[in-house]
């Protein structure tokens, strides 16, 4: 557990995207939340444990489902190498991630609305 702005929060994942990693926390004060870009931390003093069980709060993180396809612009053949790469059945990735993890992931590989190959191998078939 760690303090900010006389806000507690409570660190859950270190994520690397976008060549830096982030801190991925829950605010106790607040009931949501937090993602902090680590190179912006600039000082860390002692932390201490949670004041309570985690699993206990109810504030779990939600579970999203999500199907991806390979890119339609992509050719034939790139599109079999992304299958293959992601582990694809049927030419479809399904899966579950919290919100906070499935944002990153479509950060890293989804394009979005006019955005294409090369920058991006993947598109959203469906999303629940």
């Amino acid at each position: 557990m760690f303090m900010k702005n006389n806000e507690y929060y409570f660190a859950t994942a270190l994520i690397y995207i976008s060549d830096r990693w982030h801190l991925h926390a829950f605010c106790y004060q607040v009931g949501d939340w937090r993602d902090f870009v680590l190179s912006r931390i600039l000082e860390v003093q002692g932390g201490q444990p949670a004041r309570f069980d985690w699993l206990k709060t109810g504030f779990r993180k939600e579970i999203k489902r999500s199907t991806f396809v390979p890119h339609p612009e992509l050719t034939d053949d790139q599109k079999q190498v992304v299958s293959f790469e992601f582990g694809m059945e049927d030419g479809k990735l399904e899966v579950e991630m919290t919100e906070n993890e499935l944002f990153y992931f479509r950060e890293r590989y989804v394009a979005n609305p006019g955005e294409g190959p090369p920058q991006k191998l993947l598109s959203v078939l469906g999303q629940a």
